[in-house]
């Protein structure tokens, strides 16, 4: 454009130097020609070159964003290009880097288009979405982490709680945490704990104790509800690094719950402000955390239960070993006897069976063992039914006595009384066996252990003794090394064989009779070793058919000593069979008659060796007494003066011994007949005695009675052991009968998978039995209740062994939730091993309801009105929002602060208010409150006193309502 006006304008330059040189006519001619040349030139640039142009600057203009000059045309579209091209280079530049992942990526462009807009938004978007995944990533990330970390610490309470807070103050960047458990002893506040704290990567040692109500902390146990600040006091916590000392910007304080339980609470502080997904993650993990502490304490209750069950059960089986092994060596010893040892033995194990059984039952109840309690100076202020069940008293007779008083300690512990007092109260555990007399006078024994308990300072305040019966046991003992010094010195042979006649044993006695050792003995039959030219074959044939039949035999034999000269033995062979009825082996004893034989007197011989094991008492034919031995004058009480020459019925009850069967009774004893039986029998003080035995006549040479001879053993305490436990079976189901009448009751395998179900819990839920037998628990839950981590570590505790009590959860057949609250308690089998799990539980749906009914009328009414909470001392405890707001202070502000703190007028105070507060009454006046800024407004405001389960003001409720 400009070359093309530039030779215009030399073409009009030319025709006005040549002027002077032409005509004036030819002048204007050439003159009127280039103007008609330079206006049909400019209309042909116009239309051929400078609109397109015009439309290309105009859209360069647009694409540079409007800063292109507009002086020169062709020099601006230069511009207006090269700032394109500078623009789709630096967003090239701004696309790679966000590629790269540089989301941070500042555009450096100077135009505002919108190619540059988009991009911006779109790095923004990407920003976004990438915060927002990383918080994801963060939380999931965490989650797993607790919870291999609750698993890991399952078991280890001691490391569970720095292990935790250590992890999490790492995880949420925090400064310094701690974890409180909250601790409730028996007579004392409950208070808050520090049990595990962490801060700068080191774990810190300080001990605290915060009582509920007691600050942040305090309140919030209280309240059951996250407390979180970031307008901290400057006094509140210090968090020292080695650069100094500082104020962290927030406090967070949460609640550990479960099941609406207050478990302890966590405290975090930060240098930083934590966000909201935060929060929540640690709101949730506070559940987890709780559920475990819930668990270390009843694992560690259950635990010592445990612990003292098995310790007694080792004392208990270690005294059954005992009596296995006297029992042995009476058989040995008391051929003659052995059938009816046998049937003590079976009826012993029987006893023992049900016993086991009745104590994995019991586990449950706490009705196994007798229960006392002493002071510290050693006086009895608790006993529990079963102890005085056992000695007859009551409570309140014994109750105040010293505990020297009610037991006398085993002579053989060489430690005196004192000295076994001041271990009790250096707080170490002792166990003994002690003998009590019971109102009645009759001895009994128990085997007990004595332990301290300590309150929350560590002193002993009250010993506790867990006594056992073990008066049966001990009296075998006692006859039993009796027996066993009898069978080690006797001079009677004593030969064991096996089913098939071979010796196994043979005593000293044998061994002094025929000569021959224990060794030369095993592995020979009897009748090789000793049997003769001159011994009698028809006797040998009765004992060999005895033998193969499997009865038991006497017979008189002649055998012959190792040196050859014979002698005569009485000889008694009984076969021993086990607990399975199979026949086990052989026991005879031999007895060297010689001189019996010749003197006539194997009766009197008979008598002295089983005088020394039986009670044994002679009688007439009329039933004088003649003679008794020292263990008959025992159990009857009297001595041997005092009997001799009194009736039988001296020993029986007057319309016992005035019946006709008691007649009948002696008519067929002086006819010959032998009368085994157990029979009751009363002692010298009026007690009554029972007694297994055999009346047996003893013949003259006419074959006619002229004496009886008992042969008796005292079975009184198996008598009143078989008594107690049918009795005991029975208060046993009409106990189960009850609790199934009034309890829903599940019962489940180890796997988790319902065995059985009564009737209340199927009657509530709308299942059939069919519906439920044989699948597993998860039927009746929800899927979130059923993948909750403290499910499954309720499981793994209870196939452990360990109680679990709490609420429950579940879904009736419609799907409609259901509460219940109750116990899963594990059922044990003889060996102590978990079979089945039992779910005993009472449905509180309703209650569940109207509790939550109740929360949401109360958190709708908080919203409406202003409420204050206060001490029974008028003192502040909470408020609500609406207060706070109106009041413009802050909760920690108010600690300690009376209610005429926000009064106009103080004066009234104890007259109108207080008085009343103080009577406990429900009342309602005028206040006018002033807020902060020094705002006055009058309320009406009334006033409600909460009293406890002791019926005690705990605190008073305060509603207002502006007028």
């Amino acid at each position: 454009m400009g070359a093309i006006t530039a030779t215009l304008c030399l073409a009009t330059g030319i025709a006005l130097l040549v002027t002077p040189l032409v005509s004036p006519a030819l002048l204007a001619s050439a003159t009127l020609s280039a103007g008609l040349l330079q206006i049909s030139a400019g209309v042909l640039l116009r239309k051929r070159i400078f609109r397109p142009l015009d439309r290309l600057l105009r859209t360069a203009d647009q694409l540079s964003g409007g800063h292109s000059p507009s002086a020169d045309q062709v020099g601006g579209l230069s511009d207006a290009l090269r700032e394109v091209a500078n623009e789709v280079r630096e967003a090239t530049r701004f696309a790679v880097s966000i590629g790269n992942g540089n989301l941070e990526a500042h555009f450096a462009g100077t135009q505002d288009n919108a190619l540059r807009a988009a991009l911006v938004e779109m790095r923004d978007k990407l920003r976004s979405l990438a915060e927002e995944e990383k918080r994801r990533l963060w939380q999931t990330n965490g989650q797993a982490r607790f919870s291999d970390l609750l698993r890991q610490h399952l078991n280890q309470p001691d490391t569970f709680g720095f292990a935790i807070v250590k992890q999490l103050v790492n995880h949420l960047g925090c400064n310094q945490g701690g974890l409180y458990v909250l601790q409730q002893p028996a007579g004392e506040a409950p208070y808050l704990e520090l049990t595990a704290g962490y801060a700068f990567e080191r774990q810190k040692y300080q001990q605290r104790r915060i009582l509920v109500g007691e600050g942040l902390l305090g309140q919030c146990i209280r309240e059951k509800d996250t407390i979180y600040l970031t307008d901290v006091p400057a006094d509140y916590v210090r968090i020292t690094s080695g650069l100094g000392q500082a104020t962290p910007r927030c406090i967070l304080i949460v609640p550990l719950k479960v099941n609406d339980a207050v478990q302890g609470a966590l405290e975090l502080a930060c240098f930083h402000p934590l966000q909201p997904y935060q929060v929540a993650f640690v709101e949730s993990l506070a559940e987890s955390i709780a559920a475990s502490l819930a668990g270390f304490e009843t694992n560690r209750g259950v635990n010592r239960l445990l612990q003292e069950s098995r310790e007694l059960n080792q004392r208990l089986q270690l005294q059954e070993g005992e009596t296995q092994q006297n029992l042995v060596e009476l058989q040995r010893t008391q051929a003659e006897m052995q059938q009816n040892v046998q049937m003590l033995q079976v009826t012993q194990d029987e006893m023992r069976h049900k016993q086991v059984e009745l104590t994995a039952l019991f586990n449950s109840i706490n009705a196994t063992l007798g229960t006392l309690e002493f002071d510290p100076e050693g006086h009895l202020f608790h006993a529990n039914d079963l102890f005085l069940d056992l000695v007859g008293y009551q409570l309140a007779e014994i109750r105040g006595r010293e505990h020297r008083s009610l037991f006398e300690r085993n002579p053989a512990t060489n430690a005196s009384y004192a000295d076994f007092w001041q271990r009790l109260l250096a707080k170490e555990s002792v166990s003994d066996e002690y003998r009590v007399v019971t109102r009645d006078q009759t001895e009994m024994w128990f085997s007990a252990s004595c332990t301290p308990a300590l309150d929350a300072n560590g002193h002993v305040y009250k010993i506790i003794m867990l006594a056992q019966d073990i008066t049966e046991g001990k009296k075998e003992r006692l006859e039993f090394q009796k027996l066993s010094l009898v069978a080690d010195n006797t001079h009677n042979s004593v030969v064991i064989t096996g089913p098939a006649g071979r010796i196994e044993f043979v005593n000293r006695g044998f061994a002094q009779t025929t000569g021959y050792t224990l060794a030369e003995c095993i592995g020979q039959k009897p009748g090789t070793l000793l049997q003769g030219p001159d011994t009698d074959q028809a006797t040998v044939a009765r004992i060999r058919q005895a033998v193969q039949t499997r009865t038991p035999i006497y017979e008189e034999i002649l055998n012959y000593h190792k040196d050859g000269h014979s002698y005569w033995t009485s000889l008694s062979i009984n076969p021993v069979f086990d607990q399975g009825g199979t026949m086990d082996k052989f026991i005879s004893v031999q007895t060297d008659i010689t001189e019996t034989k010749k003197n006539a007197l194997d009766h009197a011989c008979k008598l002295r060796a089983i005088s020394e094991s039986n009670a044994i008492v002679e009688f007439d034919t009329e039933g004088r007494i003649l003679e008794a031995n020292p263990n008959f004058l025992d159990i009857v009480g009297y001595r041997k003066e005092e009997l001799i020459g009194q009736h039988h019925r001296l020993l029986m009850e007057t319309e016992e011994g005035d019946s006709a069967e008691y007649r009948t009774f002696w008519q067929l004893l002086n006819q010959g007949e032998i009368i085994r039986d157990e029979f009751r029998r009363v002692t010298k003080s009026g007690g009554e005695v029972w007694l297994r035995g055999t009346y047996n006549p003893i013949f003259d040479l006419n074959g006619k009675p002229y004496k009886i001879i008992e042969f008796a053993v005292d079975i009184t305490e198996e008598k009143r052991l078989r008594l107690a436990t049918r009795k005991q079976e029975f208060e046993l189901r009409e106990y189960l009968k009850a609790i199934n009448l009034t309890i829903a009751s599940v019962e489940f395998d180890l796997d988790g998978r319902i065995s059985e179900v009564n009737q209340i819990f199927l009657g509530v839920s709308g299942y059939a039995r069919e519906d439920l037998v044989g699948k597993p628990e998860s039927v009746l839950l929800s899927e979130e209740e059923h993948r909750k981590p403290q499910h499954g570590m309720m499981w793994e505790n209870l196939k452990q062994g360990r109680l679990f009590s709490g609420e429950f959860k579940i879904r009736d057949r419609n799907g409609k939730e259901l509460w219940l609250k109750g116990t899963y308690n594990p059922i044990f089998d003889p060996d102590g091993n978990p079979v089945k799990i039992t779910m005993l539980a009472q449905f509180t749906t309703d209650e569940k309801e109207r509790e939550m009914e109740l929360s949401g009328v109360i958190g709708a009414l908080k919203k409406a009105v202003l409420m204050l909470e206060l001490n029974p001392d008028a003192t502040f405890r909470n408020a609500n929002q609406n207060f706070f707001d109106f009041a413009g202070y802050k909760r920690i502000e108010l600690r300690n602060k009376e209610l005429g703190f926000f009064l106009a007028d103080n004066e009234s105070f104890d007259r109108s208010i207080r008085q009343p507060m103080n009577r406990g009454e429900a009342f309602e006046t005028r206040l006018d409150l002033t807020a902060a800024s020094g705002r006055i407004v009058a309320f009406r405001a009334g006033f409600n006193p909460l009293t406890n389960l002791e019926g005690k003001i705990h605190k008073v409720v305060v509603v207002l309502t502006e007028e």
